[in-house]
């Protein structure tokens, strides 16, 4: 397990598994539980392959896709929880009101990240919030497919962080900050939203230069930092305006290694804010990193967006 969390995370688990071996209990989070005095949800599962449930088989057999459960913030702080093996199923106890990425590991192994959608029109995320609330958060059926990991219960519509009776999936202005979801900036693109980045730096600096009413880039997928992506993983942003078409192009839109590079096949959402690198007939070199950079795209009223770059490292060959 040690060499699964150093390779995702570096040096820090060093001190992260110490304080799991001397506490004994499997997982550690920086600012504790209800015993701390902040609050917890229980977020549940079972993990499948091939949308089949193992519970709906009633199997006692161990044959399950994962045996760990790993949920880290944006602190790199973790949560480790043993997978039952006789159905499957796991229950973990998150500080609520954060944001985690939750993986799954066999043997030792990365199987594959939990992929969600916090609205209709967002990215899919590796980025599940979990608000407080008495309900457990119930993930339902997770069916694995390759490295990737989804739902059958989205997270959002179990979330309402300003409880205005609308559900975060539904909410256009989940935190109820008069700002839309669909314009909170990820400014280090790394999954996780300023409001509950524990980075958040980059947004920092946005503020104290005044670029503030810039155009700029909300998320990305692959995001930046990623671990295990699949060969055929798109890339796609998602811009704080509609694009002009006309301006994204093979020099205004880069993906590259050091000995690859994929050449686009661009697609827009209707809406023109999303741009995806499609690049069905040049899959991703395995275990080599690629970097993304866009500069020079504009808005359709001519805004030129901020120019920005991330990195990602794509998953050995099967």
């Amino acid at each position: 397990m040690m060499t699964l969390l150093l390779q995702k995370f570096g040096a820090l688990f060093f001190l992260l598994i110490a304080i799991v071996l001397y506490s004994g209990c499997g997982g550690g989070s920086a600012e504790g539980g209800t015993e701390f005095g902040n609050p917890t949800r229980v977020v549940q599962g079972v993990v499948v392959e091939e949308g089949e449930s193992f519970l709906k088989k009633q199997t006692t057999d161990s044959d399950c896709p994962a045996d760990t459960v790993i949920a880290t913030d944006s602190s790199a702080q973790t949560t480790i929880v043993a997978i039952d093996e006789s159905d499957c199923f796991f229950d973990m106890e998150l500080t609520a009101d954060k944001g985690y990425v939750i993986s799954f590991v066999l043997n030792d192994e990365f199987v594959a990240t939990l992929i969600v959608q916090k609205n209709s029109s967002s990215l899919r995320s590796h980025v599940v919030f979990i608000a407080e609330a008495e309900i457990v958060m119930d993930l339902g059926d997770i069916t694995i497919i390759d490295n990737e990991a989804f739902p059958e219960n989205e997270p959002y519509t179990q979330n309402d962080q300003d409880d205005d009776g609308i559900d975060d999936f539904s909410d256009e202005d989940d935190e109820g900050d008069g700002v839309s979801d669909d314009e909170e900036e990820d400014c280090d693109l790394d999954g996780f939203l300023d409001y509950f980045d524990f980075d958040n730096s980059d947004c920092e600096s946005d503020e104290d230069e005044g670029d503030e009413e810039d155009e700029f880039i909300v998320e990305v997928t692959p995001f930046n930092e990623e671990d295990f992506v699949s060969l055929d993983e798109a890339v796609s942003v998602l811009f704080s305006c509609e694009v002009d078409q006309e301006s994204v192009t093979d020099e205004s839109f880069i993906v590259e290694a050091d000995d690859d590079l994929i050449e686009c096949q661009f697609e827009f959402t209707d809406s023109d804010e999303v741009v995806t690198c499609g690049h069905d007939d040049q899959a991703f070199l395995p275990d080599t990193t690629y970097t993304a950079t866009i500069d020079g795209v504009t808005c359709e009223d001519g805004t030129e967006l901020e120019a920005a770059s991330w990195q990602w490292t794509t998953d050995e060959e099967d």
